[in-house]
């Protein structure tokens, strides 16, 4: 492996990817070149996509998320948005593709949706930590309170 550091980074340890907010503004940079590609001039889809991305962020974060939330959100938001970008390929250029490319194009809608599910059950698994634990002991029943609520 080589000691290339990212372009991001000014130093080893001033990396983008360990400040919060500067990833998440290159997220969304990314994020807008996206809706470019799947846009062009096309303003209202484009806010159209907009508004889908921004009530799938709010959705996943929560009232009040944490600098961890909001990352696995966009994480999860950027690639629910590319693994539509690329499904809308599929579905138009499908019939076009020799056998190979078809594969390739479902192993990577297959790539972006797994990517998609792993930050949503990493951001579930972060706000069940965040839960308090409380135990109740009434006469000989133990009652978790903590696991009550995080089932709902």
């Amino acid at each position: 492996m080589t000691n290339q550091q990212s372009p991001l980074a000014k130093t080893p340890s001033d990396s983008a990817l360990t400040r919060p907010r500067e990833f998440l503004h290159f997220a969304n940079q990314a994020q807008a070149k996206l809706l470019e590609r799947i846009t062009g001039d096309q303003v209202e889809v484009r806010q159209v996509f907009e508004e889908d991305f921004a009530t799938l962020r709010a959705g996943l974060e929560g009232p009040n998320p944490t600098r961890a939330e909001s990352l696995l959100a966009e994480t999860a938001v950027s690639n629910y948005a590319w693994m539509r970008y690329f499904e809308m390929l599929y579905a138009v250029n499908g019939d076009d593709w020799t056998i190979r490319q078809n594969e390739f194009q479902l192993q990577r809608i297959a790539g972006f949706q797994a990517r998609m599910q792993s930050a949503i059950k990493a951001l579930y698994q972060v706000r069940r930590l965040q839960l308090p634990s409380v135990q109740v002991n009434i006469g000989e029943k133990q009652v978790n309170i903590g696991s009550l609520n995080a089932r709902g």
